[in-house]
């Protein structure tokens, strides 16, 4: 069992290229419904409209994951703050410098690595900044998606989109307490990477050279090499009790399913009507 867990070659090479021979196979494709039917969602604290721009952002998004990257995990940096006037909603503008595209693998986006939406997230401490990326198995945040949104903390709203169109966010809300949040996210962290830890004690003595890092918790899961170890469900508890306990820190945190009411289609079109009549603001093209 702990040579599944840990993904030696325990059953030998042709076994682990069959594993990824169907695990391709079996990729969810995003479709034009899942496109089509991504609910708008109006953001606390922020204006409607602003909330608008966001929203035509994660079709586009769903849309450039789809035609351009096999349906892979994608993320869009957005600077809220930015002027719209080169804002194109409709299709990407490389050179307009209120957003960043990222493409990223199956399982993971560097949204640090690219040069722009790195630039974009270590902006003013006044610029209010928007991440977005799609999930390929359509699962919620990460662990790693939640320490990204805690480290970087001009994000006011992480936004989660699933394959299939459903919408999940994290947002700073007036209400949001760093300093409760992180402690009880490093927290989770410890308990549960030490359960671990603990459980696994003599196969990890085997596998690990510097015995040093079993004894931090926390140096363990920030080690590329011995985090690929954690199994998903100890990742995926630890994510679950933090996001839990989101009330007690002020995270402000809903998931929103398919919607394509005639009721969000009369708001949208309302919202559309209101912003082309702004100046500098987005239009069609």
């Amino acid at each position: 069992m702990s040579e599944d867990i840990y993904g030696t070659d325990s059953f030998g090479k042709d076994f682990w290229a069959l594993v990824e021979e169907v695990e391709k196979q079996s990729f969810p494709k995003i479709t034009e419904e899942a496109i089509r039917n991504i609910p708008f969602v109006h953001y606390p604290e922020i204006k409607e409209e602003e909330s608008y721009y966001i929203y035509k952002l994660e079709k586009l998004l769903l849309k450039l994951a789809k035609e351009e990257n096999d349906s892979r995990e994608a993320a869009f940096v957005y600077n809220m703050k930015a002027s719209k006037k080169d804002l194109n909603l409709d299709k990407y503008n490389k050179q307009c410098m209120a957003y960043a595209f990222v493409k990223g693998s199956e399982s993971e986006v560097d949204i640090s690595g690219d040069r722009k939406a790195n630039k974009l997230i270590n902006s003013t401490k006044e610029v209010v900044l928007v991440s977005m990326h799609n999930h390929p198995n359509n699962t919620t945040f990460s662990l790693n998606d939640c320490a990204f949104f805690l480290r970087n903390r001009n994000i006011k709203i992480f936004i989660d989109i699933h394959q299939n169109g459903t919408v999940e966010y994290m947002a700073r809300t007036s209400k949001f307490n760093e300093q409760d949040a992180i402690r009880s996210f490093v927290g989770l962290v410890r308990d549960g990477v030490n359960q671990f830890i603990i459980e696994n004690k003599d196969e990890l003595d085997k596998r690990i050279d510097n015995k040093d890092v079993l004894k931090n918790p926390i140096s363990f899961i920030k080690n590329n090499q011995y985090k690929r170890m954690i199994p998903s469900y100890i990742r995926n508890d630890i994510v679950n009790k933090w996001i839990e306990k989101d009330l007690y820190y002020g995270l402000r945190r809903d998931e929103i399913g398919l919607s394509e009411t005639p009721e969000d289609e009369k708001q949208i079109k309302k919202l559309e009507l209101k912003i082309n009549k702004i100046k500098g603001g987005y239009h069609e093209r």
